[in-house]
Order: C-alpha cells, then sequence, then structure tokens
C-alpha cells in the first residue's frame, strides 16, 4: 500500500506543484464566479452594514464608533477582530463594497488551503481535489463567499490553527486557534477542540505542547490581543453588559427555529458524519496507523464544527456544516483506505488506485447533497439558484451615478438630511458621499427616524427580507405611504427601482 508521505519528505517536487496548481485553479474559478455575483447573490445583507460601518470608522479614525449603527456611543455587541482586520486592510487598500465581499472569499479559499495541505499527506489526495471543487463551489459556500461577514475568517483561523497542530507547531496553532473568539463567539468551538487536541494526556501527547524558540511570539501577540479587548471593555463595561443581553436575546429569538437539537441530530448530515468521527478516533486508538496524526486533527476539527452545527442557529452559519461534511467526506475515504490496506491486498497498483477511486465517488455523492438539501439551501431563494450568475445585475455603475446625483441633489440644500436605504447595507455604495448635511442611518440598538428612505426594489431581494422591510416602514418608521406609491427616482431594466420617501418636515406652531 502506498503510504502517505512524511511530513519531512512530503511529496516529489513535480507532484506539488501540480497539486497546488489544480487547487489554485479551484480557487481561481471560485473568485471568478464570486466577483461575477457581485452584489447580487447575496443582495446586500443588513448584517454587512452592522460589520462594514465600525471596520469603515476604524480605517477612518481609528475607532470603532460608527454613527450610522447607533449614536450615542460605541456598540459592544460584538468582537472587534473582523473589524479591526477589515478596517486596517481598507487603510491600506481603499474600500468598495465588492471589495469587501471579495475578501470573505480569499478567507474561505485560505481555510480550504489549509485543509488540502493537510490531505496532501493522505492517500486519497488527488480525489481531494475534486472534492474540494463540488464544496467550495455548492451554493452556501458561494454565499460565505460572497457576504461581508467573519464566518469565512473564522474558518480560515481555525484551518490554519489545526494545520499548524498538524505539522507540531502546537504551541503556535493554539495562539492562533484563541484569536477565533475575537472574530466570532463560535470561534470558541474551534478553540475548545484544539485545546482539547493538544491537551489531552495521550500516549506523550503533552510531550508535543512544549513551545519552540520562536513559538513565543505566537503566544505573546495572542496574549496582546485579549489584553487589548479586555482594557477595551474595561472602561464600558455597563454598555458591554447591556449589547451582549441584547445580542443574546436576538440569537433566542433565532433559535425559536423548527430545527431543535433532537430533531437536528436525525438528518444524515449530521449524523453519518458523527459516526465517521467516532471511527476515526477508534481507528487512531485500534490500528495505530502512521496517517492519524493527520486524520486525528481533521477529525477533531471537523467536531468542533459539528458541535456547532448542532446547537446554533443562524444566517449563514450553514458554511460550517458544509465544510464539516468536507472533512468527513475526506475522512471516511481514508477509512476505508486504511481499512483495505489491513486487508493485505495483493495488487499493490489496485490498492493505492482505491482511495482516489472512493474520493471521486465521495465527490459525486456530495455534489447530489449539497444541490439538493434543504439545510443547504435554506438560505438561498430560488430566484437565485442557478449556477453560475444571471442578469440582471443587482447595481451597475449607471445606477450608483443616479443614485448618487440624487444624494448629492439632497446633500446641496445646506441643511442635515439623514437617509436609510432599504436593504440598509446598499447606503454602503455610497459611502463616500458622507458629509455635515447628508449622514447614513441603520440603527441597531434603538429606532431613529431618518428624514428620507431610499427602497432599492429588485428582483435579487428574497420575498421574506422584503416584507420584513415593508413591515419595518410602516409600524417602526411610521410611514403611511405603501412603496408602491413612492416615486421612483431611477429604474433599469423593469426589475431595479429606486424609489425614494421624503418625511415631511416637522410643523411648528405659529407665532
Amino acid at each position: 500500500m502506498n503510504s502517505p508521505p512524511g511530513p519531512k519528505t512530503g511529496l516529489a517536487r513535480y507532484q506539488a506543484a501540480l497539486y497546488w496548481g489544480a487547487f489554485a485553479l479551484i480557487a481561481a474559478s471560485f473568485l471568478v464566479r464570486q466577483r461575477l455575483h457581485g452584489l447580487s447573490f447575496p443582495p446586500p445583507w443588513p448584517d454587512e452594514g452592522s460589520f462594514l460601518w465600525p471596520a469603515l470608522a476604524f480605517s477612518q479614525t481609528g475607532s470603532l464608533y460608527s454613527p450610522e449603527l447607533f449614536r450615542a456611543r460605541e456598540l459592544y455587541w460584538m468582537p472587534p477582530g473582523y473589524m479591526i482586520l477589515s478596517g486596517a486592510l481598507f487603510k491600506l487598500t481603499g474600500f468598495s463594497f465588492e471589495w469587501a465581499r471579495t475578501l470573505s472569499g480569499i478567507y474561505l479559499c485560505g481555510a480550504f488551503a489549509c485543509v488540502m495541505a493537510m490531505a496532501a499527506r493522505l492517500r486519497g489526495r488527488w480525489g481531494y481535489l475534486v472534492l474540494a471543487l463540488v464544496y467550495m463551489h455548492s451554493p452556501i459556500a458561494v454565499m460565505a463567499g460572497n457576504t461581508a461577514r467573519m464566518e469565512t475568517l473564522v474558518l480560515l483561523v481555525a484551518a490554519g490553527g489545526f494545520l499548524l497542530c498538524e505539522r507540531g507547531l502546537r504551541a503556535s496553532g493554539l495562539s492562533l486557534l484563541a484569536l477565533a473568539p475575537l472574530v466570532h463567539p463560535n470561534g470558541a468551538f474551534v478553540l475548545g477542540a484544539g485545546a482539547v487536541l493538544c491537551l489531552v494526556p495521550w500516549r506523550g501527547n503533552l510531550a508535543h505542547l512544549r513551545p519552540r524558540r520562536f513559538e513565543g511570539i505566537a503566544i505573546v501577540a495572542a496574549a496582546m490581543c485579549w489584553i487589548a479587548y479586555g482594557l477595551h471593555i474595561w472602561g464600558h463595561y455597563q454598555d458591554f453588559v447591556a449589547d451582549w443581553a441584547f445580542q443574546l436575546k436576538w440569537k433566542q429569538f433565532q433559535a425559536t427555529d423548527d430545527r431543535g437539537i433532537g430533531r437536528r441530530l436525525l438528518w444524515p448530515g449530521l449524523w453519518i458524519p458523527a459516526s465517521i468521527f467516532l471511527t476515526t478516533g477508534f481507528a487512531a486508538v485500534r490500528w495505530k496507523a502512521p496517517e492519524s496524526r493527520t486524520t486525528v486533527p481533521l477529525a477533531v476539527f471537523a467536531l468542533s464544527l459539528w458541535l456547532q452545527t448542532l446547537t446554533t442557529v443562524g444566517w449563514l452559519y450553514e458554511v460550517y456544516a458544509i465544510v464539516m461534511q468536507f472533512l468527513a467526506a475526506i475522512l471516511g475515504v481514508e477509512l476505508i483506505g486504511a481499512w483495505l490496506s489491513r486487508r493485505r491486498i495483493e495488487n499493490q497498483r489496485a490498492a493505492r488506485a482505491v482511495p482516489p477511486v472512493l474520493a471521486l465517488l465521495a465527490a459525486g455523492i456530495s455534489a447530489a447533497f449539497v444541490v439538493t438539501s434543504d439545510f443547504a439551501m435554506r438560505s438561498v431563494t430560488p430566484s437565485t439558484r442557478g449556477i453560475w450568475p444571471a442578469a440582471p445585475a443587482y447595481m451597475t455603475a449607471e445606477d450608483r451615478a443616479q443614485i448618487a446625483e440624487y444624494l448629492k441633489k439632497l446633500s446641496d440644500e445646506g441643511n442635515p438630511i439623514l437617509v436609510n436605504f432599504l436593504p440598509d447595507a446598499d447606503a454602503l455604495a455610497f459611502q463616500h458621499l458622507r458629509s455635515p448635511t447628508l449622514q447614513f442611518s441603520q440603527q441597531i440598538i434603538g429606532l431613529e427616524l431618518a428624514d428620507v428612505y431610499i427602497f432599492h426594489d429588485s428582483v435579487w431581494l428574497p420575498k421574506f427580507l422584503r416584507d420584513y422591510m415593508l413591515v419595518r416602514l410602516a409600524f417602526a418608521h411610521r410611514i403611511p405611504v405603501l412603496v408602491e406609491e413612492w416615486p421612483i427616482i431611477y429604474q433599469r431594466e423593469r426589475t431595479e427601482r429606486w424609489r425614494a420617501y421624503r418625511r415631511p418636515p416637522k410643523q411648528t406652531p405659529a407665532e
């Protein structure tokens, strides 16, 4: 049986070049598809404004205070890792909404690259390239890679941390994993799993935790990040507690989803991977196979994503499940390959061919799953289920020019004007127009009545999102005029319409 290459020898140079060249093409195809979708798939989501406004503020002022979200003060409802990193990058590269989304795609490609670096030591490594193609182009992965949120950054930090642990750099791996909760609270799952991997006293496991000399830098860097975060919230502890109470209340509201933990456990996308992870652990103990030093970190990483999928509910969290199933497919093939190797197949050439063939079979099964599974598709509306981008575009250069002209006219009036876009994140496309006389509003805590509302009625809007915005306008913002009766300030292709409503000025009593 062809044993996996060891960590010191690696693949032959020409094999490594071919392997990584193939993955580079897969990643490039993903990024090209992401750019072609633009702002259409998904349409601008409120969450994107929630995290990009503080990132923009950090790039421009060095502070996370963003009046667009809350006029009174900075919000402390989420860890600031994603906003700080994004703000630093925007400071260096400039900002555009599309670029902010592309960063998410790059993070996802990086996460898959880390997994493929570990998979390069396994029997079925060539077939796993096809698996990577299938899972990277799954609908939910494309959505996550084209949404300015932190899920893909958490996956990159997690995959990078487990790769370092797998390479024997346990202290560096744990230090990197320690940063995951600073990006999103869900990062606690991968940090906990990494701690179990490194700290369980199993066959001299703890001996590998002793840091190498240069790893002290990683430990100090992670500690400094946590100290900085602690100091940041120390002087605003009451605000921190209040904002997290709001966050937890919102999460409890989301958890009313009809998929309880018991029901989710019955879903094959959870119990089949769980069986694979448990069998991987059994095989590592019983068979003592050399590839266990790679499959065990992969299994622990996948288990952390499995636990998160089981216990948390949230939009785009499905991308964690897709990566978990990708890892389960790899581990399943490796288990079968290891079992066959113990049967001492006489034809060595046939034995070497088994894992790649199994990986291709797993890719076919996975492709059918990610296209048909309700779990993977439930965030995707029927109008956006196409494999490749379709016309019309959500927002063109001409659209931006026309809306920008309207906003400039408002600003030129000389009085402060507050504008609320719907969808809220549309305002990010015009953030460069902000001035003392033109400000945008996307209040998260509390309610702020704007002077002007601009509704982008698009074919790309899911019905539930459109209905939600209409209810907000009527009841929260107290606008008595139906959106369909608002004046159209610009339209394109009979599907993209921008309507505006201007609130009547407050009447003052006559003297």
